[in-house]
Order: C-alpha cells, then sequence, then structure tokens
C-alpha cells in the first residue's frame, strides 16, 4: 500500500501527519476524475454502477464555519465557483448559522425516503457544490469529513474501510469542537449563543437558523448573529483564519478526550494497515456475492457492495479447497495440480474476507 501525501484537505493532512506521525494511505483503486464505480465507455451501465454525472457526490454535506471560511479565503481566481455555490447557500438556504452550513431538512427527508440505492445515481441528492459538466467538487480543498474519507474501494479491504471509518468519527467530533470553539472565540453575545445553543434541542424547537413561525426573518438573523450580523462572511473567514494557525496538538486541546479516545483508535487503524496482517494457520471460504465480469472470471463482494474485485476464473475454482485446514496443506495440494498461489494473492484475499479464519473466535478484523 502506497503511504504518500493523500488526497485530504491540505488542513486536515497536516493534521494528521502530525497525529500520525507520517503520511496517510492513498487509496489508489477509489479514483473521483475517472469514477471507476461508472460503467466503462461503450458498455452498458447496470443497476451496479454510478452515474456520471452524480457519482459519490448523491450526498448533501454539513459544513463548519471555518471550512467555509476557507473556501471565502480563497480568492476568486483559485475558488470562484466554490465561493458563489457557499454564498448562494449562505443566502437562501436559511441553515447557515455561525456554527456553519447544516444540510436542509428535506434533503434529510429525501435521503432516508430513496434509501442507499438511489447513492451515486440520483441527482435529486446531488451535493450543490458539485459541478455538472465538470463533474467536479467546487470546494474539494475544503470538504468536510465524511467527503474525505469515503471511498468506494479500499486496498486493504475492510482493513481499508475500519481506518477511514475511525478517521471520519474523528474528523466529525473535531469539525463539532472546533466550530463551537470559534463562536466562543470570536465573541458571539450572549443571546445569540441562546439561540444558536438552545432553540434547536427543546421540544418543539426549530433550526436556529430558520424563521420561528411569525417572526421577521431579518429580525432572526439579527438574534442568531448577535454584533456579526450582516457580516457573516466575515466571520466564516475569521474562524478559517483562527482554526488554519492551529497545530493538532492544539486540536487535541480544544476537541477534547473524546476526540483523543478516537484517536487512539485511529492510530491502532493506521498501525495495521502498514503491515500485512498474519495470515491465519486455517482458512475457509467466506459469504460473497458474485457477478460475472467477464469470459475469464468474477467479481467478488464481501464487506462492502461497492467493492467488488475481479477474481480469475482459475483462482475462483481452487477456492473452495480452502476447506478450514492447514493453508500450507492447501497450497502443497494446489501446487501438486501445477498452479502456484502466492503469499500476496492469499494476503489479498483474506484482507478482502473471501478467506476467513476457520476459528470463528478470529473472525473480527484484527482478531
Amino acid at each position: 500500500m502506497i503511504f504518500e501525501d493523500s488526497d485530504l484537505p491540505p488542513l486536515y493532512r497536516r493534521w494528521l501527519r502530525e497525529s500520525l506521525g507520517g503520511m496517510a494511505p492513498k487509496e489508489r483503486l477509489a479514483t473521483c476524475n475517472e469514477c471507476v464505480m461508472c460503467a466503462p465507455a461503450g458498455t452498458k451501465a447496470t443497476s451496479r454502477h454510478f452515474r456520471p454525472d452524480a457519482k459519490c457526490c448523491t450526498y448533501w454535506p454539513r459544513l463548519a464555519n471555518f471550512s467555509l471560511g476557507g473556501v471565502l479565503s480563497a480568492g476568486p481566481q483559485q475558488g470562484a465557483e466554490g465561493i458563489d455555490r457557499i454564498r448562494r447557500q449562505i443566502a437562501s438556504s436559511g441553515t447557515a448559522t455561525p456554527l456553519g452550513l447544516e444540510r436542509p431538512l428535506s434533503q434529510q427527508v429525501l435521503f432516508g425516503n430513496l434509501g442507499a440505492d438511489a447513492f451515486g445515481k440520483s441527482k435529486d441528492l446531488l451535493c450543490p457544490y458539485f459541478v455538472s459538466g465538470k463533474n467536479l467538487c467546487s470546494i474539494y480543498e475544503h470538504r468536510n469529513g465524511v467527503c474525505s474519507t469515503w471511498f468506494c474501494k479500499y486496498e486493504r479491504g475492510q482493513l481499508g474501510l475500519q481506518f477511514w471509518q475511525q478517521l471520519n468519527e474523528l474528523l466529525g467530533a473535531v469539525e463539532v469542537e472546533l466550530a463551537h470553539w470559534c463562536v466562543l472565540e470570536l465573541g458571539l453575545d450572549s443571546k445569540a449563543l441562546r439561540r444558536l445553543l438552545f432553540t434547536a434541542t427543546n421540544p418543539g424547537g426549530t433550526h436556529p437558523g430558520r424563521n420561528s413561525e411569525g417572526a421577521d426573518e431579518q429580525d432572526t438573523r439579527k438574534q442568531l448573529w448577535g454584533q456579526w450580523f450582516a457580516r457573516e462572511e466575515e466571520f466564516y473567514v475569521e474562524c478559517h483564519r483562527r482554526v488554519s494557525a492551529m497545530t493538532w496538538k492544539d486540536v487535541q486541546t480544544v476537541a477534547g478526550v473524546r476526540s483523543q479516545l478516537i484517536e487512539r483508535l485511529v492510530l491502532d487503524s493506521f498501525a495495521g494497515l502498514r503491515e500485512p496482517r498474519p495470515i491465519p494457520s486455517r482458512l475457509r471460504l467466506g459469504s460473497f456475492t458474485m457477478n460475472p465480469a467477464n469470459d475469464r472470471g468474477f467479481e467478488l463482494s464481501t464487506y462492502s457492495v461497492y467493492d467488488g474485485r475481479r477474481i480469475s476464473r482459475a483462482v475462483f475454482e481452487l477456492l473452495p479447497r480452502f476447506d478450514g485446514r492447514e493453508v500450507t496443506e492447501v497450497l502443497a495440494e494446489i501446487e501438486s495440480t501445477g498452479v502456484a498461489l502466492d503469499e500476496a494473492l492469499i494476503q489479498l484475499l483474506w484482507d478482502l474476507q473471501i478467506l476467513v479464519p476457520a476459528d470463528p473466535a478470529k473472525e473480527e478484523v484484527g482478531g
């Protein structure tokens, strides 16, 4: 696996280097510009393929105040499209608060109603920052933790999935705490804080950025923003200036104990990615779904419907020999037929859970 500067946003990339003591893994199997989940040119798309004009951007992200400030600070030459789209959301969505931009309730409901089958396929779920035609993200350098850590395929299979899911948990916790820290640092007055922090959580309460029944929209915004009213962009830019100056140690101090606990899991998962997992002495065939890949093989999926791997017909026909016996015995038996399976292939099949431990007590990844 390649460990180099990953495609994380620059700020998160720097923090992660400080946390991990090295570079994050680069998931080379998940390709954004030429989406591997879309049907190859000249072939007919199936129900398993994503739309090339939607891809995994069929998700409306929540953006923290400092991320918004990062987009707005980029300057028109570097990020004119992103700036324009962020400004439109701030002005029209009704979800802009000193904490950032929330997902509109209508989008949350729509995402829940359409279900997982619509992901990657329905343009009704398309992110407002996705540039149709170019099929690119207009805020890529300042996208949130969810968008930064989601991949359709992982080089190390479920081990990779586990690492990125835990990193997403960490970044999500950090985003929330840093957004609140910015509000405190920039001196939002008590009346604005009260509306921001408590209105949405009270029974019958509304989103703090939306009008209460009968309330004037401008009055609502004045209450929410206090002395920063009509200076929202300036507020977001200042949030970014302060957060971007922080080291990972600073972030840990602000984010608190829960984030430190999650970071410990991230570090453990990262250590597991750097070294091959010991192959169990006995393996058996695991559970998977299978689709024909071509005349010479199959596509097998185990831990994720998105991460199907192509296996040649010759290798596939050998897999049932792994029936719980010693791996060395099975490999010797296969070699006697004139076929040799190298350790790297067995490691990959083990990482992907196509082969699993014969001992059920060792089924858990990392066990």
